[in-house]
């Protein structure tokens, strides 16, 4: 029992961290895109205002050269 509680506070860490690691990751990847400002403020908002989809969904248009 003391053992899944262990693993259920670790898990419940890591979702911050993970969302945290992943916000700065987009943000640093946004910086070398060449878009206008209007264009990076939206992207800014959606990334860190929708929590991992927002991220997500930068990195997949990213990939796909749509920006």
């Amino acid at each position: 029992m003391l053992n899944l509680l262990f693993f259920w506070q670790f898990f419940l860490l890591c979702i911050p961290l993970a969302y945290l690691f992943l916000l700065i990751y987009c943000i640093f990847r946004l910086r070398k895109i060449s878009l206008n400002n209007e264009q990076k403020i939206s992207w800014i908002f959606l990334i860190v205002l929708i929590p991992f989809f927002g991220a997500f969904s930068f990195l997949i248009i990213e990939k796909t050269d749509v920006l």
